[in-house]
């Protein structure tokens, strides 16, 4: 399952300038992907698919199903920031799991923010990047489905309150910004079904 891409545009370029950190200049669009994996690992051999998400800036997947130890080399051009899957039990599967990948380039003006909820991976933007007048937070977030064993529905309630909670942690250190918000959110839509599935790369 894979959601549409998203081109973010830009007025005219500007240099992205932290400190002794290199100048960024983008000379396209941010690409920017989320794709709902169903097992990294098993996919780690799909060239095609390798090489299709090599065509973006920023990669979110969801359903890993990997913790952040496993190596990771089929693309060496990106940085890799991970929310490690997790168990039920100690002898059980592993599942969930949400893993994001930036280009290189990217990397003086994008940094991890540092927030304690499962599935979430939460990057600060410069808004020198996209020329912006704001810092970007980016969320890629993946939530289990109500019916899921891996939903506490005693402690996460029936929806998005995770979320909430990390965007609420987030604002006390980042009074303003702007958010970039993505991932699988397994929609509460009762009998509708909202699936579109595509195995192909384009």
């Amino acid at each position: 399952q894979k959601t549409s891409p998203a081109a973010l545009p830009k007025k005219q370029p500007q240099p992205a300038t932290d400190g002794n950190k290199k100048d960024i200049i983008l000379e396209s669009d941010l690409k920017l992907l989320t794709y709902n994996v169903r097992g990294l690992a098993s996919n780690l051999d799909n060239a095609a698919l390798m090489t299709f998400f090599a065509q973006y800036d920023v990669v979110c997947l969801t359903e890993t199903h990997i913790k952040s130890d496993v190596q990771f080399k089929a693309l060496p051009d990106f940085d890799i920031y991970c929310a490690d899957a997790h168990k039920l039990s100690k002898h059980g599967r592993l599942a969930c799991g949400v893993m994001v990948l930036v280009k290189k380039a990217l990397s003086p003006v994008i940094e991890r923010i540092d927030v304690d909820i499962e599935n979430i991976v939460a990057l600060k933007f410069k808004r020198t990047l996209l020329n912006l007048e704001k810092d970007v937070v980016y969320l890629a977030c993946y939530i289990p489905p109500h019916d899921s064993p891996f939903w506490n529905i005693s402690q996460n309630g029936y929806g998005l309150e995770p979320l909430e909670k990390c965007l609420l942690d987030i604002h006390n250190v980042i009074v303003d910004f702007d958010i970039i918000l993505c991932g699988d959110f397994n929609a509460r839509t009762a009998s509708q079904n909202c699936n579109d599935e595509s195995d192909e790369f384009d």
